[in-house]
């Protein structure tokens, strides 16, 4: 754990920051996440950190008003908020808690070349890190392969080949939440 109750996963050149949310009556949920997020990355770059966003809406990292060199990616689930940190290039993060809308979404979301030994839990939080992680406006969660292994391809409606877009996912769990990472090969 780092400062402010603050833990931190390494992996490869990505680093994950992950604190609670503080739930405070008054604020809404969105809001409590909102002020976890910020409060992690102050705490890590600094007071004149903030959370600003793309023209697709995507979460970029804001230093005194200018946009950082390092990619960010944010997730809220399992009374958590998770920011991923990349010096170099993309990555995508996703962070939940096993529930039951996972099993009842599955069939939706499935491809047909997913690994049958995901659970829904795994199969969800791969997909959606690798759709963060991926940066196409148009790219739907079906889409996306989860294969054995620890990778992810995109795969354009109805295709039988990849778009030749390839990701390392890894999970991490902590405290019962699982956390996905995806990073482009």
């Amino acid at each position: 754990m780092i400062d402010d109750g603050i833990d931190m996963i390494a992996d490869g050149d990505c680093r994950i920051y992950i604190r609670r949310i503080d739930r405070v009556e008054g604020i809404t949920a969105r809001d409590a996440e909102r002020t976890a997020v910020g409060a992690i990355v102050r705490d890590i770059f600094g007071e004149g950190a903030t959370i600003g966003h793309s023209a697709d809406g995507a979460p970029v990292l804001m230093i005194d008003g200018k946009e950082a060199s390092a990619r960010i990616s944010v997730s809220h689930g399992a009374g958590r908020a998770a920011v991923a940190v990349r010096g170099n290039g993309a990555a995508g993060v996703d962070i939940e808690a096993p529930r039951e809308q996972l099993r009842r979404v599955e069939s939706r979301i499935r491809h047909a070349k997913d690994s049958s030994t995901l659970s829904p839990l795994e199969l969800w939080t791969a997909k959606e890190a690798t759709f963060k992680a991926a940066g196409i406006e148009t790219l739907t969660l079906p889409h996306i392969a989860v294969r054995e292994g620890g990778v992810a391809e995109i795969y354009p409606a109805g295709a039988a080949e990849a778009w030749g877009k390839r990701f390392r996912i890894s999970y991490h769990t902590l405290d019962g939440a699982l956390i996905a990472l995806a990073v482009p090969e």
